[in-house]
């Protein structure tokens, strides 16, 4: 892979590519530059043509979002405030403890 690859440079980045296999390097995690570390990852292409992973079908179904998308998610539940709960575990307190003596 190494010998047989090509070095490609996109968007500060290095990676070898042979085939349909492509290696990056990058010399910082999360922006942090790595004192005498790499970072290596290595995956199959499975685009031709693909220049980001975040245009691929594969992943996109639908409308294609930024990372920094901002909106309200309308599908998530409610949150149940703090009173709520605390009032039903009262109410489920009281049924519990009403209990009847039992006869012999």
């Amino acid at each position: 892979m190494i010998d047989k690859g090509v070095k490609v440079e996109r968007n500060g980045r290095v990676a070898i590519e042979y085939q349909n296999i492509r290696v990056g390097l990058k010399d910082n995690w999360k922006g942090e530059k790595l004192p005498n570390h790499w970072v290596i990852t290595g995956y199959e292409k499975r685009l031709e043509n693909s220049e980001s992973l975040y245009t691929s079908p594969l992943i996109t179904k639908g409308e294609t979002l930024p990372l920094n998308f901002i909106e309200n998610n309308n599908t998530q539940k409610p949150l149940t405030s703090q009173e709520v709960l605390l009032k039903q575990q009262e109410n489920l307190n009281e049924i519990t403890q009403e209990r009847t003596p039992l006869s012999l």
